[in-house]
């Protein structure tokens, strides 16, 4: 009997005892739910708050790709418009020679010297037809044009005698052009006399001559034949052996770069290959600078 009491007490001590719990516990279950609530609340905010983020960073990942993809494009699209620009470039030079080639063609001097003989009234008095025979059919360019061939024939004489061809650190050829004569322009070198040069974009050819032949590069320029116009196609420079100085004049349609800064930056950089390549050449190595005036208030990069 006493077993079975003990037995009992076992079953029913439990069931009263948890009873108890719960009584207790349903006293404060209000304020425990309340904190139950709160704990979950915040649960949810910081599982939301880390969905947002992550959210978020995958967005930013996204348009740093796409923007990465964007310039690398544009990247693309300026190098083959630059390339293309470069090979007209190249064209265009390879196209000046046969110009100066055929221009003495259409200017043979016999006609120049027959022409007036023909028109000579005592010697044709009589073939009227003949005398008025005007100038312009027997030769329509020198009637129009009549002393800008013998010019043009003397300045390519004389620009075939003083230039030279050398090869640049890179392994360029630049024709280097020097007036008034390549005497002129070795001996003021030679006395460390202040040079004017202007070099083409594509670093293939060099003006020079000392300071005092002419007053600046334009000037240089338009005693080379050069229209006014293309002054803006040329590097710009003056140096001894001491200092240089780069009258630094970027054109807006340089490379045909839309953005102000980066076409700056490109003028800037390539600029500063083909002056180094030049100076290089001669020998020299003189500090480069670019002359206040010259920046328009624009930062430019320290040159070294």
């Amino acid at each position: 009997m006493g077993g079975f009491f003990f037995i009992l007490l076992c079953i029913v001590l439990p069931i009263v005892i948890n009873a108890a719990k719960n009584s207790e516990g349903g006293k404060q279950s209000p304020a425990q739910k309340r904190r139950r609530d709160l704990e979950r609340l915040k649960a949810e905010v910081s599982a939301r708050k880390a969905q947002e983020d992550q959210r978020q960073k995958q967005e930013e990942d996204r348009r740093r790709i796409d923007a990465e993809r964007r310039r690398k494009e544009e990247e693309n699209r300026r190098a083959r418009e630059a390339k293309k620009q470069m090979e007209a470039l190249r064209a265009a030079r390879q196209e000046i020679p046969k110009v100066k080639e055929t221009a003495p063609v259409k200017a043979e001097p016999k006609i120049k010297e027959t022409a007036p003989v023909k028109a000579e009234p005592p010697v044709k008095a009589s073939d009227p037809i003949k005398e008025s025979v005007p100038i312009k059919e027997l030769d329509p360019v020198r009637a129009e044009i009549p002393e800008i061939e013998p010019v043009a024939q003397e300045r390519a004489a004389r620009d075939q005698l003083n230039t030279e061809r050398v090869f640049t650190a890179r392994r360029y050829l630049m024709d280097i052009t020097k007036l008034p004569s390549k005497a002129a322009v070795d001996k003021a070198m030679e006395e460390d006399k202040i040079i004017l040069a202007a070099l083409s974009f594509d670093g293939m050819s060099t003006f020079m001559c000392p300071l005092g032949y002419a007053a600046d590069c334009d000037e240089l320029l338009g005693k080379m034949g050069r229209l006014s116009s293309e002054a803006n196609s040329f590097f710009k420079i003056s140096f001894n052996k001491k200092r240089a100085q780069w009258y630094f004049d970027c054109p807006s349609s340089y490379r045909v770069i839309p953005y102000d800064d980066r076409r700056r930056e490109t003028y800037f950089s390539d600029g500063l290959v083909v002056i180094r390549d030049l100076l290089g050449a001669l020998d020299y190595s003189p500090e480069i600078t670019v002359p206040e005036e010259c920046k328009k208030g624009f930062e430019l990069p320290e040159i070294k």
